[in-house]
């Protein structure tokens, strides 16, 4: 993976003046109905505008059919430099995404792509194990300027329509689990759970919004509400100085119900987000000072207890509701009118 990384970022620098976009290498073949597979835009992100399609999983789309809706906003000195969705993209290109088969230290598919903002290079890797379910994306900002530049913040979105092509529902069950570890959002009918896990509860949070693509807007936890909103994680840095890189982690997967997602956070969340890892509830803890690594593992079990306990509650929660909209009764929950929201991208 070094020498694929040495490659693109000695490219990056004869790709300055790129105009014309390559389209990625599909790696897998698309699509072949197995596990995580990624349809992506010239721009690097899950939407193909001339195919319509996006991230799949099993073979069932994760955003709306034909206008998948994903989002990357990027900030920082105070002001939005750079937004990107499904057919609207405002960063240059030093480098158009680039398919690869050994993956940035995670399984053995992904794809890379780098980008200018402004005075930053961003280079984004995402990788996932062929057939799989959870997906490592690495994200690294180089301030190639003289010139610090505070309050960085990289926002990445997803808009989960799991549900919209077998039962024609493009709303999910959204919610945040107490720890703030992870955000989810579940299909009402088919039980198919998208998720946002973090790696660095200090600088990065979670949660929906009413399809808000600014990385600047407070994210809600709705609480179970089935809504066609959008899903969201965020990543701040309050300082990069010149000629210096950052680097960061997160997760995102696709379980087969909500207890499945919980599980799927606490069995990859050490793999995923390796020695970068500063996780917890309420307390930051890295795992390169090994010293507290014992301390670590026992802040995790009191937050797996609490979270565990919650996510039990709704899925009894669920089947209650799912009996309740069978018979024709009022569900308990808030519910959001069922409407296309595709026309938002910008």
């Amino acid at each position: 993976m070094n020498i694929i990384k040495n490659i693109i970022l000695s490219s990056a620098i004869l790709s300055a003046g790129f105009i014309t976009l390559a389209h990625a290498e599909k790696v897998p073949t698309i699509f072949s109905g197995s596990g995580l597979e990624v349809d992506y835009s010239d721009h690097g992100l899950w939407n193909n505008s001339a195919t319509g399609q996006g991230l799949e999983f099993n073979g069932t789309p994760i955003s709306y059919p034909g206008r998948p809706w994903q989002q990357v906003s990027i900030a920082y000195n105070g002001s939005v430099q750079k937004l990107g969705n499904f057919l609207h993209h405002e960063w240059d290109l030093q480098v158009p995404i680039v398919g690869h088969t050994s993956g940035s230290g995670f399984g053995n598919v992904g794809s890379t792509t780098v980008w200018n903002a402004g005075d930053l290079r961003i280079m984004k890797e995402e990788s996932w194990h062929e057939n799989g379910h959870v997906m490592k994306i690495d994200v690294t900002v180089t301030n190639e300027c003289c010139e610090d530049v505070k309050d960085f913040v990289f926002m990445h979105a997803v808009d989960p329509d799991q549900d919209i092509a077998d039962f024609g529902d493009n709303r999910t069950l959204n919610d945040v689990v107490p720890s703030q570890n992870f955000v989810m959002s579940a299909g009402l009918k088919s039980g198919l759970t998208t998720s946002y896990g973090v790696c660095d509860s200090k600088k990065q949070d979670i949660g929906h919004t009413n399809w808000n693509p600014s990385p600047y807007n407070a994210f809600t936890d709705q609480n179970f509400s089935l809504k066609d909103d959008t899903m969201h994680i965020r990543h701040r840095e309050p300082l990069i100085k010149a000629g210096e890189t950052v680097r960061f982690t997160f997760m995102f997967y696709v379980s087969d119900g909500i207890i499945s997602a919980f599980h799927d956070y606490n069995n990859y969340v050490k793999k995923v987000c390796d020695c970068e890892l500063k996780l917890t509830s309420r307390k930051y803890i890295s795992l390169a000072e090994s010293d507290e690594i014992s301390s670590l593992d026992k802040v995790l079990a009191g937050a797996y207890e609490e979270d565990f306990a919650y996510i039990l509650k709704r899925e009894e929660q669920l089947k209650k509701i799912r009996n309740l909209r069978a018979t024709g009764k009022p569900m308990g929950i808030k519910i959001g009118p069922s409407v296309k929201q595709g026309h938002l991208y910008k």
